[in-house]
């Protein structure tokens, strides 16, 4: 069975991501717990990605189609602890 590609995948639920290195992937105990799996599709010599570059490619394009469906538009609502921890974080860096 072919897997789909990154780009055939809906990110716009909330989704877990697993990544695996280059040699030895995802662990066989992992990936039983994993619902499925995608490819990021390559032209050329290359086939495989560092695992950095491919989560960044991967949450780029979860980014994407999230921004596309307005999950970004409206400003999410903090509770008071996040308030003041988001308030705390900013302060040092006079924001």
């Amino acid at each position: 069975e072919s897997s789909p590609s990154l780009y055939q995948m809906d990110f716009t639920p909330s989704t877990a991501l697993v990544f695996g290195n280059e040699h030895s992937g995802v662990s066989p105990a992992f990936r039983e717990l994993c619902t499925g799996n995608f490819i990021i599709p390559q032209v050329g010599m290359i086939s495989s990605l560092n695992v950095s570059v491919a989560c960044a490619v991967t949450l780029y394009e979860a980014f994407r189609q999230k921004h596309a469906v307005g999950h970004y538009d409206k400003k999410p609502t903090l509770t008071t602890e996040q308030e003041i921890l988001f308030k705390s974080w900013c302060a040092p860096y006079g924001l």
